[in-house]
């Protein structure tokens, strides 16, 4: 992720946007044979990013897909808990989401800072979400983005 904030991304983008930009980008770098082999590489490393299914704990802090919370003090055994607190933290990918709602039906929904919400039920699938009901599905990464679901890089 790190390497789409070097060229220049704060989201995450369409694989048509993303080739474009390592197009300018590299090959005003590099000499033909170099240039060929990266950009090669960086599009089908994101091409395989973006193909991903949507986790929760690409959003918010998670053990195992459940959602752990920012220890408070006083709490026992409070250094094993910030430590796999900040062991979940490291594993989301993207900033700015936050756990909004969860229900006894095991209904997770996020909201973004740019007010998108996305919802994941108990198997884990990740959902459009128009208030609390689930539209399409997203299978990928690519379909949320190409639905307008913006991913802020972290």
């Amino acid at each position: 992720m790190k390497e789409l904030k070097e060229l220049g991304f704060e989201y995450m983008s369409t694989l048509n946007e993303f080739v474009c930009r390592v197009d300018n980008g590299l090959s005003l770098k590099r000499s033909n044979h170099v240039y060929l082999a990266e950009s090669f590489c960086m599009v089908r490393d994101y091409k395989n990013l973006i193909d991903q299914q949507p986790k929760l704990g690409d959003f918010i802090p998670c053990i195992d897909g459940v959602p752990v919370y920012k220890p408070k003090l006083g709490m026992s055994r409070i250094k094993d808990m910030i430590d796999q607190y900040q062991q979940a933290l490291e594993q989301v990918k993207f900033e700015g989401w936050e756990l909004i709602e969860k229900d006894s039906l095991d209904k997770i929904i996020v909201k973004s800072t740019e007010h998108q919400k996305i919802m994941f039920n108990s198997s884990g699938l990740a959902f459009k979400c128009w208030f609390t009901t689930q539209r399409n599905r997203y299978k990928t990464y690519e379909q949320a983005i190409n639905d307008g679901v913006k991913f802020k890089i972290k």
